[in-house]
């Protein structure tokens, strides 16, 4: 799944799980040809995580640590590089993870998940890794980190707008 496809998709999954009845339209439906950044820096306090839509699989992640004892992963992407750790929230797991001197915290999002991704979001911004090792986080690769915002389109109607933040981050070893 190319990572345009999979910022749209993550799209409709968020606009499907806020409850909108309106889709996108179909300018707004596209996905750019490059990645997009934000230039707001990312916020300097950790996050509270956002509520897990749906319990996560029992086996999700392995066996996750507590988040004082979660080890952090360096990823190299292609804009530089991120951290994060995976740990076992009190609703399931959950990421945190480090980019630009703050702290993102993440629970797992069922909505944003599927068979190829599993998603960790605060409602803001989605951290996503590949599911090829569906028991240990630590090995997937593919992940990219979205931040979410809401935007007025040209019908005067308000839609979400993913701008890509990080892409093909893999971990290093």
């Amino acid at each position: 799944m190319s990572v345009n496809k999979t910022v749209l998709f993550l799209s409709c999954c968020l606009l499907a799980a806020c409850g909108q009845k309106e889709s996108a339209s179909p300018s707004q439906a596209s996905a750019p040809d490059s990645p997009q950044t934000v230039s707001a820096p990312a916020p300097a306090a950790v996050s509270q995580p956002a509520p897990a839509a749906a319990s996560a699989p029992a086996a999700l992640g392995g066996e996750l640590q507590t988040a004082d004892r979660a080890a952090w992963q360096k990823y190299r992407c292609a804009e530089g590089s991120v951290e994060a750790r995976y740990y076992k929230g009190s609703a399931g797991p959950e990421a945190q993870i480090r980019y630009k001197g703050g702290i993102l915290t993440a629970a797992y999002s069922a909505a944003g998940s599927d068979e190829d991704l599993t998603a960790f979001s605060d409602g803001t911004q989605t951290w996503t890794i590949g599911n090829e090792f569906g028991n240990d986080f630590y090995k997937e690769g593919n992940g990219f980190l979205v931040h979410h915002e809401q935007a007025e389109g040209i019908d005067g109607t308000e839609a979400t707008v993913d701008n890509l933040l990080l892409h093909e981050c893999t971990p290093v070893s």
